[in-house]
């Protein structure tokens, strides 16, 4: 079902391996794709943090998923696609700002009850005894780790939100809607692969970090496999091969979808865009 045609988008809430994720990524980027990956990754990262308050972030990430998405069709990734998440500007900068507005607010009242928490435990340590003060400092910690922990889960529902503009040339403020209904019902896929990938990171840090640039083009890479285990693919002619696809199914299934899966659902008010490369048409033009 097409973006530009469909009213309404549907999403798998099946559960999905994080560990065959990995290594569904690791075997479309080595050895053909990887270094291409790696250096289109890290000029996109690059060109983000060129401009303050991420303006060009929102880009960039497109452009970064456009590749992904070309990988997992066996097609060579090039800058050219990279540099096609300027086609999407304006979307992807409204759904950027959307993303650290969101932050913001749920930031700010954090840091507020975190200063506020300092403070009492400076007073309890003045007037009370050190069992007193040890209490109330587990006590400051404990809140410090929940309000991480709510501040990552907050992050985590924004994670489709690119591939979606991409995929489905949603505007910002209906891709970063249907990324929050889907990421919220797939929360335990996202948040198992998340710690996957911050233990590899962990471990490419420990090895003197100079590896941690190898889990880039992988991270990504597995977050655009996750999506499209969430959001099968809608076009019609994607008959290439599926690293993804249950090699005991049916063959005469549809490999993306899941018949035993729950599915969510997100009806478009004119959610569409009309910037971007598939706007006023069946399809996407860097298919």
């Amino acid at each position: 079902m097409s973006g530009a045609e469909g009213s309404q988008i549907e999403f798998r809430t099946d559960r999905v391996s994080s560990r065959q994720l990995v290594s569904q990524a690791w075997k479309i980027l080595w050895p053909e794709y990887f270094w291409i990956a790696l250096a289109i990754c890290l000029v996109g990262l690059v060109v983000s943090n060129a401009v303050l308050m991420a303006v060009l972030m929102g880009p960039m990430m497109c452009g970064i998923f456009i590749c992904c998405f070309a990988m997992m069709r066996n097609e060579r990734p090039t800058f050219d696609m990279l540099f096609k998440g300027f086609d999407m500007f304006v979307d992807s900068l409204v759904a950027t700002l959307i993303m650290v507005g969101v932050s913001f607010l749920v930031m700010i009242p954090v840091g507020v009850l975190m200063v506020g928490g300092l403070f009492a435990v400076g007073l309890v340590g003045e007037q009370a005894g050190d069992g007193a003060f040890g209490g109330m400092m587990i006590f400051f910690m404990f809140g410090y780790v929940v309000a991480i922990l709510v501040i990552v889960v907050i992050q985590m529902l924004f994670v489709f939100s690119y591939p979606l503009i991409v995929d489905y040339n949603l505007s910002g403020v209906d891709a970063v809607k249907l990324s929050a209904r889907a990421a919220w019902a797939n929360l335990g896929n996202i948040l198992r692969l998340s710690i996957l990938i911050w233990l590899m990171s962990i471990c490419a840090v420990i090895l003197c970090y100079l590896p941690i640039l190898l889990v880039i083009p992988i991270n990504l890479l597995t977050q655009a496999l996750l999506y499209r285990r969430v959001f099968p693919d809608h076009s019609t002619d994607s008959q290439q091969y599926d690293p993804y696809a249950d090699p005991y199914a049916d063959p005469q299934a549809d490999p993306h979808v899941n018949p035993h899966a729950d599915v969510g659902g997100y009806q478009l008010d004119e959610g569409v865009s009309e910037t971007g490369p598939g706007a006023k048409s069946g399809g996407d033009t860097w298919e």
